[in-house]
């Protein structure tokens, strides 16, 4: 029987884009609802110019303009973690995909021939591990993933206040990231340099040299049973940034995994 060539062409660049589309649309929500909300507090709920209809009280007591706001803020957080997690884990099944069609990579199979899909696991970290394994990594760590998706589902079903269930190290729930962290570095001792700097920064020193460094540390946060979700801007641009940093990890190693058995691929 007759066989035919099937060319598969794989673009890394478009499938880095489904994980990185997810950071920019997270980062997109948080810059337009953080800012305009810090300290506001409304006089009223009502969509004046567009319904007649009131749900609230006017003038709006001062303590459900706060708590409105407050809880405004939480629940677009939870929305951010959910566009990153579920742009990364869509980029995690594409990967996966072109990954299986690449190892049949000068073989013959049936046109009728499938590949496993891990589309229908619905958690982002268990399919990370899944596919980190599969590129050669036999101990992936996922648990910041994991901890990121526990927080995400807290947020969404219920409030964002830990439960039980939640409760995941020791009592209660543990959010891990890593993030870049720029210091002014003199021997042991050292300064973080804030995110803007107000009145001037000095080393530990000023009489001796320093060095400006830029290191990666891990970074967590507890909330106890009972206690509402609260993540600082800052912490939840350092969270984007962790998903990009994440999406070219496993960017790099599907590249190298292609280049090993002698498969290109680019845009």
């Amino acid at each position: 029987m007759a066989t035919k060539p099937l060319q598969l062409k794989i673009d890394n660049d478009k499938l880095r884009e489904i994980a990185k589309l997810g950071v920019r649309r997270a980062a997109a929500f948080l810059g337009v609802g953080l800012p305009v909300t810090e300290n506001y507090i409304p006089a009223s709920l009502a969509l004046a110019q567009d319904s007649m209809w009131r749900f609230f009280a006017e003038p709006l007591p001062e303590q459900l303009g706060r708590e409105a706001v407050r809880e405004f803020r939480s629940w677009l957080v939870g929305n951010a973690l959910r566009e990153l997690d579920s742009h990364f884990s869509r980029f995690l099944d594409e990967t996966w995909a072109m990954l299986a069609w690449s190892k049949l990579h000068g073989t013959i199979v049936s046109s009728a021939h499938t590949v496993k899909q891990i589309s229908n696991e619905t958690n982002a970290a268990k399919k990370l591990g899944m596919l980190m394994r599969e590129l050669g990594d036999a101990e992936p760590d996922t648990s910041m993933l994991w901890s990121m998706s526990n927080a995400r589902n807290c947020l969404t079903h219920n409030l964002g206040v830990v439960a039980p269930r939640h409760a995941n190290s020791d009592g209660a729930l543990l959010i891990r990231w890593s993030a870049f962290e720029t210091r002014i570095q003199q021997g042991d001792q050292h300064i973080v340099v804030p995110p803007v700097i107000i009145g001037g920064l000095q080393a530990p020193d000023p009489s001796q040299e320093a060095d400006l460094v830029m290191v990666i540390v891990e970074r967590e946060k507890r909330f106890a049973v009972g206690e509402k979700i609260e993540l600082k801007p800052g912490e939840l641009h350092e969270i984007c940034i962790y998903y990009s940093r994440l999406t070219d990890k496993v960017m790099e190693r599907f590249a190298g995994d292609l280049a090993s058995r002698g498969i290109g691929s680019g845009p």
